[in-house]
């Protein structure tokens, strides 16, 4: 995507640091997200240090696994909407 390597995500869509996934905000600032489950449980946090946000989310009744991915990406579609 024309990035220099130096840069963060310069891997390119579904780059990962040291664990983390990249994603990139609006504005081309990288968001830090990560997820899991295991036994029922599920987490979900997502941070941006360009604009001084986190947001996590932890269940312990999921069956789907997708109410804590929901919720952290409606947040960050709110942080972003401002």
């Amino acid at each position: 995507d024309g990035r220099a390597l130096r840069d963060p995500g310069a891997l390119g869509q579904g780059a990962m640091a040291l664990g983390w996934f990249v994603a990139w905000a609006s504005d081309g600032t990288p968001i830090l997200w990560h997820s899991g489950s295991t036994g029922g449980f599920n987490a979900y946090m997502a941070l941006s240090r360009a604009h001084g946000w986190a947001a996590v989310a932890l269940t312990n009744s999921d069956p789907e696994r997708v109410v804590a991915d929901k919720l952290v990406g409606d947040l960050i579609r709110a942080f972003e909407d401002g």
